[in-house]
């Protein structure tokens, strides 16, 4: 029996999502919550509605922000140093598009690659994606890059 390559990728990804949903990786999949209870999210645990625009940042710069490691009990405490406009054309606003970048300052390792739940005095907790950015004598920095195609 001859098997084409085209309909062995076809049944093999096949195969291979359907052992992924079997195995109980299906509340990931499908954005199963387990906190999410008669109807009801959890209250104590939730981030907060934060809308990820640059003037949500921008008056908390030079605030402290609390980053949580995954799977640990471990928090750094870091800065907000920067909100910066990135873009083709940064100095030309459309309105509902913006992309910035937030830059954190902490005094600890650097951060690896990853998306951390964040905490902050007045925005309340949401997560970002953050990328290490180096370090100097003042400590580590991580970025996060915010990207807004639609208002």
């Amino acid at each position: 029996m001859v098997v084409s390559r085209r309909s062995f990728l076809k049944r093999g990804s096949l195969v291979f999502l359907a052992t992924g949903i079997y195995s109980g990786s299906a509340d990931r999949i499908f954005a199963y919550d387990p906190d999410f209870k008669n109807g009801e999210p959890a209250q104590d645990d939730d981030p907060a509605p934060l809308i990820y625009a640059k003037a949500t940042f921008l008056p908390h710069v030079s605030t402290v922000f609390r980053i949580f490691y995954p799977n640990s009990s471990k928090i750094l405490t870091t800065t907000l140093v920067d909100v910066s406009d990135i873009g083709p054309v940064p100095d030309r606003p459309e309105a509902g598009r913006e992309s910035f970048v937030l830059k954190f300052r902490g005094t600890e390792t650097l951060l690896r690659q990853n998306t951390y739940r964040i905490e902050h005095a007045v925005l309340g907790r949401f997560e970002l994606f953050l990328v290490p950015a180096g370090k100097n004598k003042q400590g580590s920095y991580c970025l996060a890059v915010i990207n807004r195609l639609n208002g």
